[in-house]
C-alpha cells in the first residue's frame, strides 16, 4: 500500500491547516523514511478527514453531476458580428494660468512639509511606547540530555508535542508528566533517531487531568534527567 502521508502533510502545509511545526517535522521524517508515530499519523489522519476529504469529495460530486458539453458547431450561414464603431473625440487642452499655478505649488509644499513634521513625530512616540515581548519557547538542557515542547501553556484536549535530543548511548528516552499534585498522568518510551532525537505527541485529558496550573514534564535516557513545566488551563 503506498503510504500518502507526505502528500497529505504538504498539502496541508499550503492550506495553513494544522501545527506548521508539527506538520514540519513529520515532512520531514516522512522524506527520510524514518519512523513516524502513531500520534503523528493520528494527527495528520484527522487533519486530511477534516480539510482535505471533504473537497475531494465535492470535487468527485461535481465532475459526475457536470454533463459533457459537445463541440459548438457554427452553422456557415451565421452572419458575422460587426465590430463597434469607435468615434474618436478631441482632446481639449486648456492654458493653465501661471499665477494660479504658483499658488498651487506653494500650497503642496505647505501640505507636504505638515505631512512630515506629523510622519517625524508619529515615529518618535511610538519608538518610546511599550513594546511586546515574545514569549521564549520551552526548552531545557542542562546536560547533554534536551526536552522541548512546542508551547508554554495547554488547554484540555489540545495536542502536546514534545521533542528533544540526547547525545548518550541510549536507545530510549523514557518521558512522564506528572499534574500540580505530583502524581503520574501519562508517561511514555519513546525510541530515539539514528542521530539521537525523538519526538511524540499526546493529547492533554483525561484521569489526573481535570486541575489547573503547573504540570512537570520529565525526561530520561538512562544517564540523565531533565525536567520542563508546562501550564494547563481547563
Amino acid at each position: 500500500m503506498v503510504d500518502t502521508i507526505l502528500d497529505d502533510v504538504n498539502e496541508l502545509i499550503n492550506l495553513e491547516k494544522g501545527d506548521f511545526k508539527i506538520l514540519e517535522r513529520i515532512k520531514r521524517a516522512a522524506e527520510r523514511n524514518e519512523v513516524i508515530s502513531v500520534y503523528e499519523r493520528d494527527y495528520v489522519r484527522k487533519l486530511v478527514e477534516t480539510h482535505l476529504r471533504p473537497k475531494f469529495e465535492e470535487l468527485k460530486k461535481e465532475s459526475i453531476r457536470k454533463p459533457i458539453e459537445s463541440p459548438k458547431q457554427t452553422s456557415s450561414l451565421e452572419k458575422p458580428i460587426p465590430k463597434p464603431v469607435i468615434k474618436k473625440q478631441p482632446i481639449f487642452v486648456s492654458k493653465s494660468n501661471p499665477k494660479t499655478t504658483k499658488i498651487a505649488f506653494g500650497i503642496g509644499a505647505a501640505a507636504l512639509a505638515i505631512i512630515l513634521i506629523v510622519g517625524v513625530s508619529q515615529f518618535e512616540f511610538d519608538d518610546t511606547g511599550t513594546q511586546e515581548i515574545p514569549t521564549p519557547k520551552v526548552t531545557q538542557k542542562v546536560s547533554g540530555l534536551i526536552i522541548d515542547t512546542d508551547s508554554s501553556s495547554y488547554e484540555i484536549e489540545d495536542i502536546i508535542s514534545i521533542s528533544g535530543s540526547t547525545d548518550a548511548s541510549a536507545s530510549k528516552v523514557s518521558l512522564s508528566i506528572r499534574n500540580t499534585q505530583g502524581n503520574l498522568v501519562w508517561s511514555e518510551d519513546v525510541t530515539t533517531k539514528s542521530d539521537g532525537t525523538y519526538s511524540t505527541l499526546l493529547i492533554a485529558g483525561g484521569p489526573g487531568w481535570e486541575d489547573s496550573g503547573k504540570y512537570t514534564i520529565s525526561a530520561d535516557d538512562g544517564k540523565s534527567e531533565e525536567e520542563v513545566s508546562i501550564t494547563i488551563k481547563k
